[in-house]
């Protein structure tokens, strides 16, 4: 099965083209202090080749970063001889502009500058898929999504996207605002539309409402979106205008009372989230207290490597939002012939944070088909029917958890973002085939997470209520065979960068093994369960370091496998031959909310 179509593919040649200079480059060659890297390897690279090329002319896309007191000082960026360049990015301090090497060199001179790179360009993150594939309610009840306590709605979801547009599911009223931010400017749209196709899937997977059929019915049939249109029409899109729109989300975050944000797409991580301006904008949106999912990427492998880790793209990379990677169900209910998507990244990101955090379904998933979009009208025969449309991709995924992480504000609004994702990584249901860098920490258990959404009381920081840990897969079929029933089963415990939070359920004797083949439900001390002490205790973690469990060491495949071996991509940016230092990478201190606002830690 061919996973990409035309436009995808040159996408991820560039890709790879960039993460191969990432290694080559010598960033610091373009440094004011020659010490300090102020211009990101990609970029790095392409502008000592410009150096030597006849064409010196040839203009970059770049996103210049000030610090904050210089960019609120001067408001107006300029070169040595006076000219203005750029247009202003406030929410990352940053401008963006269309340079020539030397201009680049330019303001490198000034103390003002404190980063350059590129203005890279955006792709969603699905293809076209040819297989068969059951009905929408099917992957919902495979991930607890079904069941009406777990189906509660009515929260606004900002879609970052190719936009909405008009369908059965999504009728009239349904989108409360749209803006299109393709052409750089936010533009107020009087009827929401979507030329390319994507948007209009993820809104389906979201909260279609299913009256074209019911068994097409998204994870909460009550939400509402605010269309945010990044991508254009054949499905290509900026950096730049997607931090705009997140920006006006931000600004008017209450007064569409948006509470979840979407962002099925990104681009290949050319930098430390750090550095990355994409990251820094929805870290910001994180902190305005808006609860953002984002997809891992399809960079799990390409025609030449058929399994790339480390492909973790931007800004998935970025530690404070939810990152989702896609699982293959195989069109079946059980959990039992679940595997990773092929083409879902894998972990770690480029930092060395545990990604993805979790995984949804991302195979062969139907949902709304916008009439007359390029997807529909370029590949008819993934049409359903004139309704619907299948399409595979961490995109796919990344809106099931959207709606999940919806029902559970639907359930406990007053969840900030990381109690969000905290409940979401600990109920996750482990999966037995995939690796520990494909499922994250698990399948989506979209029934348990909102159960515990509703018992947690935010302000005593306890759970006020018992909360199930395993509910029943195909109960119907269940009550019928009366044997053979599957259970799933909350996770108990989940990875967050370089530990492990678990509870008093689980077998710590276990998590040593985690990774390396077996299943991680098995770290579960089932007899734990039939207490009555473990309701607050499972949900209250102690920490392991990862180090100590050896996990990284023995579960990761630093061979034949690997792109790097042989591509030499990542060579100076990463650490792991033989330090395996993942504690120096993270930084939870200063950019992240974690260490304030942790729920259930010690």
């Amino acid at each position: 099965m061919k996973l990409l179509h035309a436009p995808h593919t040159r996408f991820f040649a560039l890709a790879a083209a960039l993460l191969l200079s990432q290694s080559m480059a010598k960033a610091s060659t373009f440094s004011a202090d020659g010490q300090t890297p102020r211009v990101s390897a990609a970029l790095a690279s392409q502008l000592m080749q410009a150096s030597g090329d006849a064409a010196k002319e040839d203009l970059f896309p770049v996103l210049i970063r000030l610090s904050s007191g210089e960019f609120d000082r001067i408001l107006q960026l300029r070169l040595q001889d006076g000219r203005k360049v750029g247009n202003a990015l406030p929410l990352v301090h940053s401008f963006k502009a269309q340079l020539s090497a030397g201009e680049i060199q330019q303001l490198l001179q000034s103390d003002q500058v404190e980063y350059v790179t590129l203005d890279a360009p955006l792709r969603s993150f699905s293809s076209p898929d040819g297989l068969s594939a059951p009905a929408l309610d099917q992957f919902l009840a495979t991930v607890g999504a079904d069941s009406p306590s777990s189906r509660q709605s009515g929260v606004t979801v900002a879609v970052f996207d190719s936009g909405i547009a008009l369908h059965p599911d999504l009728p009239e009223g349904k989108v409360t605002a749209a803006v299109d931010f393709t052409s750089g400017a936010a533009r107020l749209l009087q009827r929401n539309s979507d030329e390319y196709g994507h948007g209009t899937h993820v809104a389906g997977i979201i909260g279609g409402e299913g009256l074209a059929s019911a068994r097409q019915q998204g994870v909460g049939p009550g939400n509402r979106f605010v269309d945010l249109k990044v991508i254009d029409s054949q499905g290509q899109g900026q950096t730049s205008n997607l931090i705009r729109a997140i920006e006006w989300v931000i600004d008017n975050k209450d007064r569409y009372n948006i509470a979840v944000a979407n962002l099925s797409l990104g681009h290949p991580s050319l930098e430390s989230y750090q550095d990355d301006p994409l990251c820094q904008a929805v870290r910001r949106m994180v902190e305005a207290g808006i609860v953002t999912v984002a997809s891992a990427g399809n960079l799990g492998k390409t025609e030449e490597y058929p399994e790339i880790w480390g492909g973790i793209a931007s800004p998935g990379q970025e530690p404070s939002v939810i990152t989702v990677g896609a699982v293959n169900t195989r069109g079946t209910l059980t959990h039992q012939d679940d595997i990773a998507a092929s083409f879902s990244s894998r972990g770690p990101s480029l930092d060395g944070v545990f990604k993805p955090d979790l995984t949804a379904p991302g195979n062969a998933i139907p949902s709304a088909l916008a009439a007359g979009s390029f997807l529909g009208e370029r590949f008819p025969e993934w049409k359903m029917d004139s309704n619907y449309i299948n399409l595979s991709g961490s995109s796919m995924a990344t809106a099931f958890v959207s709606g999940a992480a919806a029902a559970m504000l639907s359930a406990n609004p007053d969840l900030n973002p990381l109690q969000v994702k905290l409940a979401l990584l600990m109920t996750a249901a482990k999966l037995e085939s995939p690796h520990l860098f494909e499922q994250g920490n698990g399948l989506l258990n979209a029934r348990t997470a909102v159960a515990l959404a509703r018992q947690i009381d935010t302000v005593t920081q306890r759970l006020e209520g018992r909360v199930a840990p395993s509910w029943m897969l195909d109960m119907e079929s269940c009550r019928l065979r009366s044997q053979g029933c599957e259970l799933v089963w909350a996770g108990g415990s989940f990875a967050l960068a370089d530990r492990i939070y678990y509870s008093s359920a689980a077998d710590s004797g276990s998590i040593a093994w985690w990774g390396d083949g077996v299943p991680w439900v098995s770290g579960l001390d089932f007899e734990a369960f039939d207490s009555d002490a473990w309701w607050n205790e499972f949900f209250s973690p102690q920490s392991l370091v990862w180090a100590d469990a050896m996990v990284w060491a023995d579960a990761m495949i630093w061979a034949d496998a690997m792109v790097w071996a042989d591509a030499m991509i990542w060579a100076d940016a990463m650490v792991w031959a033989d330090a395996m230092i993942w504690a120096d990478a993270m930084v939870w201190a200063d950019a992240m909310i974690w260490a304030d606002a942790v729920v259930w830690a010690d």
